[in-house]
């Protein structure tokens, strides 16, 4: 399966930036956050406030001081850095069974321990991430599941698992 790139964010034009790619593209946000913020509705104005002005604090910020501010990576990093920040942890293993809980679409009552298994109740530990990822399709939480697998981030912590494993 492939994910359809969102024209949401299409730019117009070449800007010789690190940012801007020969496409047109820009990185304002990583898919899965673009694919929320489309899915949500977008207007103009909600645009430029939350997109593009943070866009260019960046770049001022980057002429100022040499490196970017909250900037997360391109590519399959960056989606992981937003499911990291999302689910307020960088245990992939974490994120994998977050993203299989949405999948599987159990109603978590709000009282209940937290899937995640920190003993916090669900209300004040994920129930806000798993509120942002459904907004997601079941298709896009299938295609980001099956792409955090195939990412070589998960296939070292597997590595590693394994090695714990064994000892």
């Amino acid at each position: 399966m492939m994910l359809k790139q969102s024209s949401c964010f299409k730019c117009v034009g070449y800007c010789n930036n690190c940012n801007f790619e020969q496409t047109g593209n820009c990185c304002l946000a990583s898919p899965p956050e673009e694919i929320i913020i489309c899915n949500c509705g977008i207007t103009l104005l909600s645009f430029i406030d939350n997109q593009v002005k943070n866009y260019f604090y960046s770049q001022i910020f980057r002429n100022q001081n040499g490196y970017f501010l909250k900037e997360r990576s391109h590519g399959s990093k960056g989606w992981i850095e937003f499911f990291e920040e999302t689910f307020m942890t960088n245990n992939i293993f974490n994120i994998e069974f977050g993203l299989i809980q949405i999948i599987e679409g159990k109603k978590i009552v709000r009282v209940s321990v937290c899937f995640c298994g920190s003993g916090k109740k669900y209300r004040k530990c994920h129930k806000k991430s798993y509120d942002i990822l459904s907004k997601l399709s079941l298709e896009h939480i299938h295609y980001f599941l099956h792409s955090l697998r195939e990412t070589n981030e998960y296939k070292i912590a597997v590595h590693h698992r394994n090695q714990l494993k064994i000892r």
